[in-house]
């Protein structure tokens, strides 16, 4: 049984939607409350008919002895209806007259069983094809003719999806001829099933009714070695194979996926047979994802529940099956449409485009009016083999591996060329993602890594991007890729690489000659990354991979339309990157477009000079771009004849040079005019220029006005303090996207953390990304000013935002961290120069260490976090800021102990540590005894943190087997005395004192002082629950210690003890087991499988199960 509890289970916001569909539903059809709704198990699959019936009972007992009014039975599958239905003429016996037929609903011929069975059609054809690749190195392609028993609701879009995925041949049975009549209208092949056998190699049994009997199978074709089928119900009820089947089954290396047999055929020739999921649904084994229409029918099927419910206030029996009405259907669809509007079956993506429900508005709204050239759409799809000619292969269309290179100049609209390709090519593809290469890729691999259920934790940004691309493209979640990698031009020596490209011309060309030799091309790192995870032999083969890289190049004053030079044809490698230049707007639609901008009621003046610059823009440059700061520009009332005369200046000047760019001097004069009437808009995009220009939300628009109203003494203040942040947001917005500086192409993931039980999905926020082209014409002058305004707000931005702090007591949110994590990484990239002599270095250094802290002790990236507490120091040295003094300690001291805690040390290199972190700790000792009581408070908290660090050494140093034992012995007693002066200290932050609980415990432990250490670990474990979430790495390595701690004393005492003491052994032998079980949970979701911390739960499970077995043993003896 499922209650609707169960039915609406889940803890993210898409749960929440499927409650209140399911609320509104419940309101709409019934008073009735709501939890009332029961699902009863279908009774058509049980042996005996109406067992309630028959024998007069009118409730119903489930698993565990609650009992159920029976109001009625609601059946939602086609194979359940017709069993009813047969079922049903037992009533009409005379020899029943004394039976009493149940009131039964049906929804299986509904319109929304309709849509469930087309996705559940295409859910089998996916889960097979899976099967195939991942059990038997074959494809659905791979066979050339395909057979389907059956075309009703099931079998017809099984079909439908196999014409699809473009299979050479699909033939069609089904023993109702008016059925046939329709599939061949269809333009499908009908058959007999004899003809099937004799030519089908793998068939789709879709009739619920012993479609394939096994005399059928001797009859296989003398061609066919082998016959593969697939079954849409369960066994049973579909194939009636198995009895003669058993006794010519054969070894299968993967019996859950799929069973193998061989028999002889009629003419005694051997036949395999493959069996999908041994003859059951492929699509329930393989747990093939229908998405949200089935709600609709779960709803219908409560709509039916409610309407039993009525029947029976009402104490009226109803004859034959009952269906719901037309008004009710409708209703039901309404709703689902108002709370599930997108009609994607399974699409991952952070592309808009991509998405029906983010795609309302046009595309212009967001790009611009401008249209995009369909050939180039066209053209792009061929290339990605997207559009099936006449001598295309069907395999290679379906089964292809793409890698294009599109390159044009900045401005040229490659963004809004490939937005319009995605929006016609949606359904080709099941993941999109884009990828710039000229922002930080932190959060966007932290996001990927938790889609495909990666661990991120402890691992470097190197190692994730590698493993996220291999596991990105192994998956069998999803069969079709594309991914855009955007601005691979930008690069720097740790993240350049070489490539082998081909012209796309070359491809098609069928001139003959001498072949052209490809060349090498320079580029971004993950583009070799890609092509690396692609040509790896472990990685399973997607259906269609397809990469798009855009690249822009330096040239300008393109002409018009570039023509490729026809060259020789070659033999090329089909996993080589293709290289394809894009093709600007043609010069006289530009030319209409722009003037068309121009305001009917213009002056004759006013018309004629604009219109003659505009001939002389057009015929020097027609970058998309460019076009549309024509359009701003000359078809504004605001601009001066002085104006005028700038641009017809500019027009000359680029038409006589080779190196000057007209499109960077309107984009100059575009933010000239900005700045003279939004001054505040434009302190904003200097911003924006500078932070992560990539994922820019509505949620940066609020808090920099918030930012920019609290200077007071700033002219800019004044003029936005009248405004609230909503009004100012959206003004903003609608003049950047105006003047062509932000446009919507991005959507960012709520970044969640996911637990050990519940995958937690993200909703998405809808960001707006500045084009590369003004990202640096406002760089430029801000990198070289660091005094400028622009850099205090940013900072503070920054650090307002990522607003990560290790010793809140507040139970830690990530969700705003991360979100502004790759903000602050470009930050600190910009400034990677900086020597603590800027004018906001002061900020910076806070920033780093805030940065250094989220590393350390969240994702225990001990390399990255001792490079930024690095910065941070050697940038407080050279400042030489006598005025921060617990700063410049605090950061030396924490680069310490994470260059420690990165390095594998000998006992010579740890005692090296402990004698810098001693003289640390002296110079903050030093600090807190001269200094106010805020600044000794500071000093305190890194003072403990000190003390902590060497201990910690030690403690690992006393489990060296080299140590003298009277030496270990006096290290760890040394150890317990420090930390116990220390542990209550009322300065020190919960974590600090979880950690050093842990340390001290350990100690203790080591001293077989197992009671004291086990207290220790628990008030650690105590106090962490009330600041972290239960599925934090650090409460599952502090269960760790407490099981480990627990199994040495239960050790000890199990070999001590008499047997009246197993009843407290084992409880907390149990209690152990409970917590390493909750432990690895969490450990297994967020570190890799060869971490150490898995190797030792595994480990201490073994420890705990021969414990387990030698007390059990004892105790047996014993009695």
């Amino acid at each position: 049984m499922s209650t609707f509890e169960e039915l609406t289970s889940g803890t993210s916001a898409a749960a929440k939607r499927v409650t209140d569909f399911f609320t509104a539903v419940h309101d709409t059809f019934s008073p009735i409350p709501l939890t009332s709704f029961v699902e009863t198990p279908s009774l058509a699959n049980q042996k005996s008919t109406f067992p309630l019936a028959t024998s007069g009972k009118r409730e119903l007992a489930d698993s565990v002895g609650h009992k159920w009014k029976l109001l009625g039975i609601v059946e939602d599958t086609e194979n359940g209806h017709q069993k009813y239905h047969r079922e049903l003429e037992l009533f009409l016996k005379p020899q029943n007259s004394h039976l009493t037929q149940p009131n039964i609903y049906s929804v299986a011929r509904s319109e929304m069983k309709k849509a469930e069975d087309y996705n559940v059609g295409k859910s089998i054809v996916r889960a097979a094809d899976n099967i195939l690749r991942q059990s038997l190195d074959l494809r659905l392609e791979d066979h050339s003719v395909i057979g389907v028993i059956g075309f009703g609701k099931i079998g017809t879009s099984i079909a439908m999806h196999l014409r699809q995925q473009h299979i050479g041949k699909v033939m069609i049975y089904d023993v109702n001829p008016t059925i046939m009549i329709r599939a061949l209208a269809h333009d499908f092949v009908i058959c007999t099933k004899e003809q099937m056998l004799q030519q089908a190699s793998f068939i789709f049994c879709a009739t619920g009714n012993k479609s394939l009997t096994y005399n059928d199978l001797l009859t296989v074709g003398t061609d066919i070695k082998s016959v593969i089928i697939a079954s849409c119900t369960s066994a049973d009820d579909e194939l009636d194979l198995h009895e003669g089947l058993k006794q010519h089954k054969n070894d299968s290396p993967d019996p859950g996926s799929f069973s193998r047999y061989t028999l002889p055929r009629l003419n005694r020739e051997p036949i395999q047979i493959i069996l999908l999921c041994d003859g059951n649904a492929t699509n329930f084994f393989h747990r093939a994802v229908l998405g949200e229409s089935i709600r609709s029918v779960q709803a219908a099927m409560v709509v039916c529940a409610l309407n039993l419910q009525r029947l029976a206030v009402k104490k009226e029996r109803k004859q034959g099956i009952m269906t719901l009405t037309n008004e009710e259907e409708m209703t039901i669809a309404r709703l689902w449409l108002q709370y599930f509007p997108e009609l994607d079956v399974y699409n991952i993506s952070n592309i808009p485009s991509a998405y029906t429900k983010f795609d309302i508005r046009p595309l212009q709204d967001a790009y611009g009016d401008l249209p995009v050239d369909h050939k180039t759409i066209i053209e792009f799809k061929k290339q990605l083999g997207l559009l099936k000619s006449e001598n295309t292969d069907s395999i290679d269309f379906m089964d292809s591996t793409k890698k294009l290179i599109i390159t044009a100049p900045c401005g040229s609209g490659k963004t809004a060329v490939l937005l319009s390709l995605i929006r016609d090519v949606r359904n080709h593809y099941d993941f999109m993602w884009w990828l710039d290469c000229n922002e930080s890729l932190i959060s966007t691999f932290f996001y990927l890594a938790q889609i495909f259920c990666i661990p991120s934790t402890e691992r470097s940004m190197d190692e994730l991007e590698e493993v996220v691309l291999k596991e990105m493209l192994s998956t069998s979640k999803i069969n079709n890729i594309l991914l855009v990698v955007d601005n691979v031009q930008e690069f720097d020596e740790r993240t350049s690489s070489e490539l082998t490209i081909y012209p796309a011309n070359t491809i098609t060309s069928t001139t003959s000659g001498s072949s052209i030799e490809p060349s090498q091309f320079r580029c971004h790192k993950l583009l070799s990354l890609l092509s690396n995870a692609i040509a790896n032999p472990e990685v399973r083969r997607q259906r269609r991979c397809h990469i798009v890289a855009l690249q822009t190049n330096d040239s300008v004053n393109q002409p018009s339309s570039f023509q490729p030079v026809p060259t020789p044809g070659n033999e090329y490698d089909k996993d080589c990157w293709l290289y394809i230049h894009l093709q600007n707007i043609i010069m006289t639609e530009a030319e209409t477009w722009i003037m068309g901008k121009i305001v009917s009621d213009a002056s004759l003046d006013f018309r004629t000079k604009r219109e003659e610059l505009i001939r002389k823009i057009v015929k020097n440059d027609v970058r998309r771009l460019t076009i549309r700061l024509t359009a701003l520009l000359l078809t504004s009332e605001k601009i001066t004849d002085q104006d005028l005369t700038s641009i017809n200046n500019a027009v000359k000047q680029a038409s006589s040079s080779e190196t000057d760019d007209l499109l960077s001097l309107l984009i100059k004069l575009s933010l000239t005019k900005l700045n003279e009437r939004y001054p505040s808009f434009y302190t904003c995009v200097q911003v924006f220029s500078l932070i992560h220009a990539g994922s820019i939300s509505y949620k940066i628009f609020q808090d920099l006005y918030n930012i920019l109203l609290k200077n007071e003494k700033d002219t800019i203040s004044s003029y936005i303090r009248d405004q609230n942040a909503k009004k100012f947001s959206e003004d903003l917005l609608t003049v950047l996207i105006r003047h062509c500086i932000l446009k919507q192409n991005i959507l960012v993931p709520n970044i969640h953390t996911y637990d050990s039980q519940n995958r937690k999905f993200c909703n998405y926020v809808e960001a707006y990304s500045m084009p590369s082209t003004y990202v640096k014409a406002l760089n430029k002058p801000l990198l070289n000013n660091t005094t400028s305004s622009a850099w205090k707000y940013v900072m503070t931005l920054i650090e307002q935002g990522f607003n990560y702090n290790y010793y809140n007591d507040e139970r830690l949110n990530e969700h705003n961290i991360v979100y502004y994590l790759d903000h602050a990484t470009t930050i600190i990239k910009h400034t990677k120069d900086w020597n603590g002599k800027e004018t906001y270095a002061d900020i910076l250094v806070e920033l780093l260490c805030r940065l250094g802290s989220y590393n350390l002790n969240e994702r225990r990236m001990y390399s990255e976090a001792s490079k930024l507490y690095e910065k941070a120091s050697q940038m407080l040295e050279e400042s030489q800021n006598e005025d921060r003094p617990n700063t410049k300690w605090s950061a030396t001291l924490m680069w310490y102990i994470c260059k420690q805690l990165n390095d594998d040390q000998d006992l010579k290199e740890a005692n090296g540590y402990i004698s810098k972190i001693e003289d640390v700790r002296k110079q903050l000792q030093e600090i807190s005894n001269s200094t106010s009581q805020k600044e000794t408070s500071f000093s305190k908290r890194y003072e403990f943190e000190a003390i902590i660090g060497m201990e910690r050494i030690r403690v690992q140093q006393a489990q060296d087997e080299r140590i003298y034992a009277e030496d270990r012995k006096n290290l760890l007693e040394n150890t317990v005395k420090i930390l116990e002066d220390i542990r209550d200290k009322t300065s020190m932050g919960t974590r600090t004192r979880s950690l050093l609980l842990q340390i001290l415990g350990s100690a203790y432990s080591l001293l077989k002082n197992h009671t004291k250490a086990e207290k220790c670990v628990t008030q650690a474990l105590k106090d962490l629950t009330k600041i972290l979430p239960p599925e934090h790495l650090d409460i599952a390595r502090v269960k760790f210690r407490l099981a480990y701690f627990l199994v040495e004393e239960i050790t000890t005492r199990a070999s001590k003890e008499q047997n009246n003491q197993h009843a407290d052994i084992n409880r907390k032998l149990e209690k152990a087991e409970d917590l390493l079980e909750a432990a690895f949970k969490v450990q297994k979701t967020k570190l890799s499988n060869k971490h150490k911390d898995l190797i030792d739960s595994d480990k201490l499970r073994q420890r705990i199960n021969e414990l387990s077995k030698k007390l059990n043993s004892s105790v047996s003896s014993s009695q």
